[in-house]
């Protein structure tokens, strides 16, 4: 469960959102795409 105390950052995105992937299979998506900001 996310412990909301811990919590820095919090994005808001407008648009659909493919809920099958679950929320572990989302929480992926937004730290791999953080990697690669990071990275460029």
């Amino acid at each position: 469960m996310l412990n909301i105390d811990k919590v820095e950052k919090v994005y808001l995105a407008c648009g659909y959102t493919d809920l099958r992937k679950s929320s572990d299979g989302l929480i992926m998506i937004v730290i791999i795409a953080d990697l690669d900001k990071e990275a460029l």
